[in-house]
């Protein structure tokens, strides 16, 4: 028997079966790949070694599909209350990388709410899940450093790129149409650039 978590609530307790749909955490494709790479110039010997050998370049690329996303109404006294979705109307914007909308509020309507209790008058015909995430893509890459001070003693300098493209991967999207802000990303992931070094004896 299992214990399913509270956000996997049906919107029908009966009627299991109209929240057929992926998990939430269901990702169909995911690509990752790293590199190591030690550049091939330097001397032998001496300052021109020192400053010249040991430097190390790597990167890791993420390429995945988007997260699935569940449209939900708060105005409902039930958590897991969806819309209806309006037919004949697009639901995902072709410019929302433009205008930060990427899901269209004419396409969903609101299910009428029962004053006695505040719950929805009835389960909307939207489906769990129905919509997924734009795909995202991410390089980090790496610049390091050696320096031999001693045979024993070993000094590296390091500079990390988060997002080293700085390539907008958008994200804080709000699926809750009471909201003001529904549809619309509120987020996106910056380059980050940290240093760091550690003495090796």
């Amino acid at each position: 028997m299992f214990d399913l978590p509270r956000t996997c609530s049906p919107q029908e307790p009966t009627n299991f079966r109209a929240d057929i749909g992926p998990t939430q955490f269901n990702i169909p494709h995911n690509f990752n790949q790293s590199a190591v790479y030690q550049l091939p110039f330097g001397a032998s010997r001496g300052v021109a070694k020192m400053l010249l050998g040991g430097w190390q370049v790597s990167e890791i690329l993420t390429v995945t599909s988007g997260l699935p996303l569940n449209v939900t109404d708060s105005s409902s006294t039930y958590a897991a209350s969806r819309p209806d979705l309006v037919p004949g109307v697009t639901a995902i914007n072709d410019n929302y990388r433009d205008t930060l909308q990427y899901l269209n509020p004419a396409a969903f309507a609101r299910i009428p709410i029962i004053a006695a209790s505040g719950a929805a008058a009835r389960p909307g015909n939207l489906k769990r899940a129905a919509f997924t995430l734009p795909g995202v893509w991410n390089v980090n890459a790496s610049l390091g450093k050696s320096f031999d001070i001693t045979e024993r003693v070993r000094f590296r300098l390091r500079a990390d790129f988060l997002n080293a493209f700085n390539h907008t991967n958008l994200a804080g999207l709000t699926t809750n149409i009471s909201s003001g802000s529904f549809g619309k990303f509120t987020a996106a992931t910056p380059r980050l650039i940290q240093l760091g070094a550690r003495v090796s004896f």
